[in-house]
């Protein structure tokens, strides 16, 4: 997919049912490694972020079948057999592309007490230092040579630690848990990171018969055992995918029913849609938003570790803001340099003023379609929704770095009434 062409304008109505999560599914496919069997994962989204993981389990003896049938849950099956997972290196073409990629670290020391894997990739937002995960392993008995910004990770067996995590990290949270699950004796961790997708890579990993106690705190202890049995796991929906699509309804003042919505994990940003005027019903999976009366502004936001504000909103939120009478301004507090994508909206006629890590939005005055470009996967997804509020067409450039985390932006939309198409 090169481009994303936008025709603005037009209200959202109807019902979008939300994907399965990729933040949830990346660290869990890392952890299948560690399971000498087939592990079937149901609901797994089918998005180039996931592609780039299988290939890298497949470079290194692991044979995968994806039934990709979205129009059945119980057979949108992934396979994946490690029984002949002999491999410890992340292949350089591979690691590039995709961050997620580090969490094979914790994997193959699990798996082979050894590993290789390059400095990770991913979205250019900012320096997301892999130090926390570093300094963290080595507590647990690994020594760290480096060679050309190669990683050569080994240890002759993952003994337990205390690790105190200076921040609550996500990647380093995952890698910690996936290492210890096999390691000699107990591993605590201080400061962990809360966020839903941790809590649901420990059930995976209890499930398989691992020892984990505290997931959705900031004190996890994880207790070594022998070995972990195949099951089958439903990957949960994806909420950033589900905040994505609430944003584009308050964006174009319409109204949409949200199934397989996560709500319990999305209070931080219902919170501030009321704040907007957004009417938000529902139950646990299913969202009813209606954006008709919204008025605006919000006054502050800063982005937070979770139950916070997330970090991966604030694009989508910045655009339904330049559509909000008055004043907004939202603080990027975990990223730098995540504000890549506002001169973009500028283009089109935002009125955004930037003060360091701070976005004032001067909300209200109409968008203009034009070409615009995304430079990483959310900032992509914010021009995605400033072109569905403006006059005329808009034409979103370098639109796969979208594919990352959106199975299909354009049939979901298209789906509520949206007039887009890929090019």
């Amino acid at each position: 997919m090169g481009s994303i062409i936008i025709h603005g304008g037009v209200k959202l109505k109807g019902t979008v049912r939300i994907q399965g999560s990729k933040n949830t599914a990346l660290p869990i496919i890392a952890a299948t490694i560690l399971i000498r069997g087939k592990t079937e994962l149901y609901h797994c989204p089918d998005i180039s972020d996931i592609e780039y993981m299988l290939d890298i389990m497949r470079e290194n003896g692991c044979k995968i079948i994806w039934n990709r049938d979205k129009a059945n849950k119980n057979t949108d099956k992934l396979i994946i057999d490690a029984c002949n997972c002999d491999g410890f290196v992340v292949p350089q073409k591979y690691a590039q592309r995709i961050r997620s990629s580090i969490t094979f670290l914790g994997a193959m020391l699990g798996r082979s007490h050894k590993a290789v894997i390059p400095y990770p990739g991913g979205c250019s937002i900012g320096e997301r230092p892999i130090d926390l995960h570093l300094s963290s392993l080595a507590k647990m008995n690994v020594t760290f040579h480096e060679r050309d910004r190669i990683l050569y990770a080994t240890a002759d067996r993952m003994k337990g630690a205390l690790i105190r995590l200076k921040k609550p990290s996500v990647g380093a949270t995952e890698n910690i848990i996936i290492s210890a699950v096999l390691a000699n004796g107990t591993t605590r961790i201080k400061g962990a990171a809360c966020e839903p997708e941790i809590v649901y890579l420990c059930d995976f990993l209890k499930r398989a018969g691992a020892d984990i106690n505290g997931a959705g705190t900031s004190y996890i202890v994880i207790k070594g055992v022998k070995k972990l049995q195949a099951i089958r796991y439903y990957i949960p929906s994806d909420r950033i995918v589900a905040g994505t699509y609430a944003l584009a309804t308050v964006a174009t003042r319409g109204r949409v029913t949200i199934e397989e919505c996560p709500v319990n994990e999305m209070s931080a940003l219902i919170t501030e849609l009321k704040k907007a005027g957004a009417a938000v019903t529902g139950s646990k999976r299913r969202m009813e938003l209606d954006a008709g009366m919204v008025h605006g502004p919000i006054p502050y936001i800063c982005t937070k570790p979770y139950p916070g504000f997330p970090t991966d909103l604030q694009p989508q939120m910045v655009a339904a803001m330049t559509t909000l009478y008055g004043k907004s301004m939202i603080r990027e507090a975990v990223f730098e340099s995540r504000f890549r994508f506002v001169q973009q909206l500028r283009m089109m006629g935002a009125q955004i003023e930037m003060d360091g890590n701070d976005a004032c939005i001067d909300g209200g005055c109409p968008l203009k379609g034009c070409s615009v470009y995304a430079k990483d996967l959310r900032g992509g997804a914010a021009l995605v929704l400033a072109g569905l509020s403006a006059y005329g067409v808009t034409i979103v450039e370098n639109a796969e770095v979208i594919e990352r985390g959106y199975e299909d932006i354009c049939r979901d939309l298209n789906n509520l009434g949206a007039r887009m198409r890929k090019i």
